[in-house]
Parts: C-alpha cells; sequence; structure tokens
C-alpha cells in the first residue's frame, strides 16, 4: 500500500470528506480537523508523509513545545484528545473505507504514555462528540460554597468550585477577568 495514502494532506481530504457527506456532527469533524493540522504543523514533512509511523505522543510534545504557550492546559488536554481521535478514524477508514465507522467516544488523549507527568498533572477533560446536549446547570452547595457549571458551547461545560454564597460583583468581576486571561482569540489578518 502507498505511503501517500496515509499523508496529512490526505488526512486532510478525508476530514472535508466526513464533513461534506455529514459522516459525523460538523463541529466535531472540524475540531478533529483543526486540532490534528496544527499539531502536524509542528514537524517537518518527511514526518507528515506515514501518519502510520508517526510516534503520536512525541508529534503532540513537540506541539506542545512549539505552541503550548498559547493554549490553556485544559485546551492543551481536548487538543490531544482531537488529534488521537482523527489520526484514528482517519487510519481506519484508509484501512477499510466501506466499513468506516466514526469513532464518538468519548476520548481523554491518553495512549503509550498513561503515568506521564503530565498527565497527572491535567485532569482529563470530557467531551461529548456526539449530538450536542445542554450539560445540566445544578448548583452544588458544601459549606455555604457553590459548585457552578457554565456551559460554554455544545458538548462543552467548565465547573467553578468554591464560589461563596455572598459572592460581591466585585469579586465576580476579578474572577471574570482572571478567566478572560485564558482565552485565545483568533483575530483576522
Amino acid at each position: 500500500m502507498s505511503a501517500d495514502k496515509y499523508s496529512a494532506t490526505k488526512l486532510s481530504e478525508f476530514w472535508d470528506y466526513v464533513i461534506e457527506k455529514g459522516l459525523m456532527n460538523k463541529e466535531t469533524a472540524t475540531s478533529r480537523k483543526t486540532a490534528s493540522q496544527k499539531v502536524l504543523e509542528s514537524l517537518d514533512e518527511a514526518e507528515r508523509q506515514d501518519l502510520r509511523a508517526l510516534d503520536r505522543e512525541h508529534a503532540f510534545l513537540r506541539f506542545q513545545n512549539i505552541a503550548g504557550k498559547r493554549y490553556s492546559p485544559s485546551s492543551l488536554t481536548v487538543y490531544r484528545s482531537r488529534f488521537y481521535a482523527s489520526l484514528d478514524d482517519f487510519l481506519s477508514y484508509v484501512a477499510n473505507p466501506s466499513g468506516f465507522k466514526p469513532n464518538t467516544a468519548k476520548s481523554n488523549g491518553k495512549a503509550k504514555s498513561e503515568g506521564t507527568k503530565q498527565t497527572k498533572r491535567r485532569p482529563a477533560v470530557t467531551e461529548k462528540e456526539s449530538a450536542p446536549t445542554q450539560p445540566t446547570l445544578d448548583l452544588t452547595t458544601s459549606s455555604d460554597n457553590l459548585t457552578l457549571p457554565i456551559p460554554l458551547r455544545p458538548g462543552v461545560a467548565v465547573k467553578i468550585f468554591g464560589l461563596p454564597s455572598d459572592l460581591s460583583v466585585d469579586e465576580a468581576k476579578k474572577i471574570c477577568g482572571v478567566v478572560s486571561a485564558y482565552a485565545y482569540s483568533v483575530t483576522g489578518s
């Protein structure tokens, strides 16, 4: 089998096909395509020619070393998960196009390096990659502190733990400022 069938270019074409044919939720497919493209950009051309031979963990580590400062730790965890899922789906498709079924199961991005320091330090971010659902908004209280789930977009929510039940407007603004400092925005050029 030709290694060209397993190139990064073919991976990108595969995700365009998945989106065009509606084989997966468009947002999920787009996020997997984007994550894989960004991670693969950190590799040289020769490494992008046959993705079967790619050491995923090493590739992701290089991406993290090059571009990691632009992403929060939780975003990097999600990127790893999407990158791994992207490669799994692509390789599965190339091996058996007529029997291809996209993997929409939850993934935490862990593979060969389950025990790495990074994996222990960062909790896994769960991500629903099936049909978007609205996260539940139950408030959990403990000793006058709140746990507040906040839906960000379909299938993605965060929880803020330890909010005092008597939170002031100034304290809320302070929290907002800290969270805003972690935001990554894309500006048109």
